[in-house]
């Protein structure tokens, strides 16, 4: 199990890598990381308010993971200088992994109803 601190660092480096600021490995630059990593915050605020996840920036769980990275890297496109077809690719994603996290809080709410009393 990861830490919340290997997976907010986790999708952070992968969003600046599917955005081509760096490559597979590299470290980003710490002011990289900061933009990202607010942009992060807010993104998480902003999914809990819609009520299209039911976790909170502190507890991000593992398989929210890919779904972060597409919707991050959608919105931070046009701060990194996508053009109209890539920022089009990354919205197609990020369309794709809003639903998918719809999906996982409707599975993890459907859970059966138990009576301690039976």
């Amino acid at each position: 199990m990861l830490t919340q601190t290997a997976i907010r660092t986790a999708i952070i480096g992968a969003a600046l890598v599917r955005l081509g600021v760096i490559a597979a490995g590299e470290t980003a630059a710490a002011a990289d990381q900061a933009l990202v990593s607010n942009s992060l915050d807010r993104l998480l605020d902003h999914l809990a308010d819609a009520a299209v996840t039911d976790f909170d920036k502190g507890a991000i769980p593992e398989t929210a993971q890919k779904a972060l990275i597409d919707l991050l890297a959608a919105e931070l496109a046009d701060d990194y200088g996508l053009t109209p077809p890539q920022q089009a690719g990354r919205a197609a994603a990020a369309n794709a992994a809003r639903l998918h996290l719809l999906q996982q809080r409707r599975v993890a709410s459907s859970a059966p109803v138990t009576f301690g009393g039976f």
